[in-house]
C-alpha cells in the first residue's frame, strides 16, 4: 500500500511539472534581447547568452523554452578548442573563416549554418576568423540533442586550449 501512495506522488509531481511547462511555453517571453545580457569573456573568447537552461543555473527562467543554450560568440582571431558530444547548430551572423572539426577544415562566411555532428565519444571544434581587423560573430544554438539520445553530456566535455586572452 504504502508503495502505491509514493508512486501516486511522483505521478502528481510529473503531472504538474509538465503542466508548468505547458504554461510557460505558453505564456513565457518569445523574444529574447541582447541589451541587459553582458558580453564574458570565458575560455572559448567573448559570449553573450540569450538562452541557458534552468537546471544549469538553478535560476527560474522566464521564457517559452527551458532546456536549449543559446548564445553569440565574438571570434577574434580564434575559438577556444573543446571537446563535447555534437549536436550544436552555429549560424554565422557576419564573418568569414574556418571551423576545425575533428581534424577537418570547413569554411564558412556570413549566412552559412554549421551543423555540428552528435558523436558519443565527442567532437573536438575549434573556429577561426580570417579578419584580422573584424571579429567573426556566431550565433550558437545547442539544442540538447545529446540528452534525447542518452548520451552523457558531462562525461565528454573537455576544454582543450583556451581563446587568446580568454580567463583562466
Amino acid at each position: 500500500m504504502r508503495e502505491r501512495s509514493r508512486d501516486r506522488d511522483v505521478y502528481d509531481q510529473i503531472v504538474s511539472g509538465q503542466q508548468a511547462e505547458r504554461l510557460r511555453s505558453r505564456t513565457g517571453r518569445v523574444v529574447v534581447r541582447g541589451k541587459g545580457n553582458p558580453w564574458i569573456l570565458d575560455r572559448q573568447g567573448l559570449v553573450r547568452h540569450y538562452l541557458t537552461p534552468s537546471r544549469y543555473t538553478g535560476e527560474p527562467v522566464d521564457t517559452a523554452l527551458d532546456g536549449w543554450i543559446v548564445f553569440v560568440q565574438e571570434v577574434g582571431k580564434h575559438s577556444g578548442k573543446h571537446r563535447h558530444q555534437g549536436g550544436l547548430v552555429i549560424y554565422v551572423l557576419e564573418g568569414e573563416g574556418h571551423s576545425i572539426v575533428d581534424g577537418e577544415r570547413h569554411d564558412w562566411e556570413a549566412e552559412d549554418v554549421i551543423n555540428v555532428p552528435i558523436r558519443s565519444n565527442g567532437v573536438t571544434l575549434q573556429h577561426f576568423n580570417l579578419d584580422r581587423r573584424e571579429p567573426a560573430l556566431l550565433i550558437c544554438a545547442d539544442l540538447n540533442l545529446a540528452d534525447f539520445l542518452g548520451l552523457d553530456r558531462g562525461s565528454v566535455f573537455e576544454q582543450l586550449e583556451a581563446a587568446p586572452l580568454a580567463a583562466p
